[in-house]
């Protein structure tokens, strides 16, 4: 799980599963990857109850549901952290502390063992949740998925599909780095005033008296933050970063807008490139196009050559969501509030009574916090009214900023769109209607219901993602005929006919727009009666296009 905290920091969390039955807990920290016992995490957080202790019979009901594989394997986990002496919260937290003090930055030097664990889950582990109570049920989730993954239950993420993917937009990027940077200017600036202070023969009075020009001098040797952005911007290089802000490449972060005429300075703005680490590996598997970029990437608009796969361009219709739509916890609860109505039962975290659900019962998480669980009928009838809530609601918006809008013909960015829905958000937020207040037009709804072959099929639940950068598209709704925005994930479960001739409404849920306009991207279009033409001589003229 990549968790992505307010300010776009990362941290990647992956669990291991290993064949005496035990788990790890696998993150980085500084470019440098530790395991920890999935038994050992699991004790370290407390419930929404606000108790220090969660005891082992609770977390074993919570996992196990029922279930005797999972029930084995928990029972493994929780006598294993027995045996070596983590019994209680409090002394699973001071060894965390005890390990981690040295890789831990801004922590206070008189900090304890136990203020330092605290410490090192709140800025490592699940950063994107902020109490103990929601990374917990994370972790409980996340678990019980990678059992499912290991008795045959659901299949394993893909990891080169489209909805397992987010965009890395520029500012996203820009604001990582100056964070960084600006710590690092804090850290080399108290070390070296320490080293001062601490210095023989330091006469306090004299140095005292000298004090400003050394401290200004030692900010303008480390705090200069701007050299090391234009940095960036000239060489698209971040070799400097410490931690390598969660990334598996530390340089083609820039390239240079050439404005050798429209065609190549507007592709420019509209590439996407998987990066340079996939363009060092002898196969092809970053490269193929998969079904579920229907709509999101262009499958014509790539260069022959090394780049072939990699660097890819969105399609006429599709748009990264600028910013997040839920800035406050207080939004969230209005979500919680809908989906509860509405048949969701919520987790304790959100108040609720701390009934452990059935082992049938589906999890319902809003950007990879668990907010409740509900029964596969209720969770697909949950998706349906969101969809048509996020119908309405995108109506209401077009139909104030565009006159002369029609639901069956959309000629314009769907990036205008999102500027619309972002401008009108503190508005929707401060509106009396609970489902105007709970539902965001640009959230995706994926409702992935638990199938009778589950080898292969993906892991059961409700997910509503609302983060920025994630990829939308807008389609037609079949019974209302309203524009819905979808995402990568949403439209595999979705059963969308390419043309209104093409439609049944007892099978079709949506119809594209415009079947050429949802495909290609803004170069591919122009290449005349292009559907006549050999693939390979539409993926030249879209290079061709752009030269002199």
């Amino acid at each position: 799980m990549r968790c992505v905290s307010v300010d776009q920091t990362s941290s990647t969390i992956t669990l291991h599963y290993a064949r005496d039955g035990t788990s790890n807990l696998r993150l980085r920290i500084r470019k440098i990857e530790y395991f920890i016992p999935l038994g050992l995490i699991l004790k370290c957080f407390t419930n929404a109850s606000g108790s220090e202790h969660v005891s082992d019979e609770e977390l074993y009901n919570r996992l196990s549901r029922g279930d005797d594989f999972i029930g084995s394997r928990v029972e493994l986990e929780l006598r294993k952290a027995s045996e070596r002496g983590w019994k209680t919260t409090k002394q699973c937290l001071e060894f965390l502390g005890s390990q981690f003090r040295d890789r831990l930055l801004f922590l206070p030097p008189h900090a304890t063992d136990e203020q330092a664990g605290e410490f090192f889950l709140d800025r490592n582990v699940f950063i994107h949740l902020d109490d103990a109570a929601a990374k917990l049920d994370c972790l409980i989730e996340m678990s019980r998925k990678l059992y499912a993954v290991v008795r045959g239950q659901a299949g394993a993420d893909d990891p080169d599909a489209l909805h397992s993917h987010e965009l890395l937009m520029g500012g996203h990027l820009y604001l990582q780095l100056a964070k960084e940077i600006m710590e690092e200017s804090l850290l080399s600036t108290k070390t070296e005033l320490e080293q001062v202070f601490n210095k023989k023969g330091f006469a306090r009075s004299a140095g005292l008296q000298n004090l400003g020009s050394r401290l200004t001098s030692t900010i303008q040797r480390y705090g200069n933050v701007g050299r090391k952005l234009f940095s960036v911007l000239a060489t698209g290089s971040i070799h400097f970063s410490r931690s390598g802000l969660d990334m598996s490449q530390t340089a083609g972060f820039s390239i240079i807008a050439d404005k050798l005429n429209r065609l190549r300075y507007l592709s420019h703005f509209q590439s996407v490139h998987r990066g340079t680490f996939f363009a060092e590996m002898k196969t092809t598997i970053g490269r193929k196009l998969l079904p579920e970029a229907w709509g999101f990437l262009c499958p014509v608009h790539t260069p022959d050559g090394a780049p072939c796969g990699l660097l890819n361009h969105l399609a006429q219709l599709a748009s990264p969501v600028p910013q997040p739509q839920y800035p406050t916890d207080i939004a969230i609860k209005h979500l919680c509030l809908l989906l509860t109505k509405w048949g969701m039962v919520p987790v304790q975290t959100f108040g609720g009574s701390g009934i452990i659900p059935p082992a049938d019962y589906l999890p319902v998480l809003v950007d990879g916090r668990v907010v409740g669980h509900a029964s596969q009928d209720t969770a697909e009838h949950i998706a349906k009214r969101l969809g048509t809530v996020k119908a309405r609601l995108l109506k209401q918006i077009l139909k104030r900023h565009f006159p002369y809008y029609k639901s069956k013909d959309l000629d314009f960015p769907t990036a205008r769109v999102l500027a619309k829905v972002a401008l009108e958000r503190e508005t929707t937020l401060q509106s009396v209607d609970l489902e105007t207040k709970a539902v965001c037009p640009t959230m995706e709804v994926v409702f992935l219901p638990r199938l009778e072959d589950s080898r292969m099929a993906p892991y059961a639940g409700l997910f509503l993602l609302t983060e920025p950068a994630r990829l939308v598209r807008p389609v037609i709704q079949v019974q209302t005929g309203l524009v819905e925005l979808i995402g990568p994930l949403q439209q595999t479960f979705l059963k969308i006919a390419v043309s209104r001739y093409e439609v049944d409404p007892a099978r079709d849920t949506h119809v594209e727009i415009d079947p050429a306009s949802s495909m290609l991207s803004v170069v591919a279009s122009l290449t005349p009666f292009s559907d006549f033409n050999q693939s390979p001589r539409n993926m030249y003229q879209c290079q061709m296009g752009k030269q002199r």
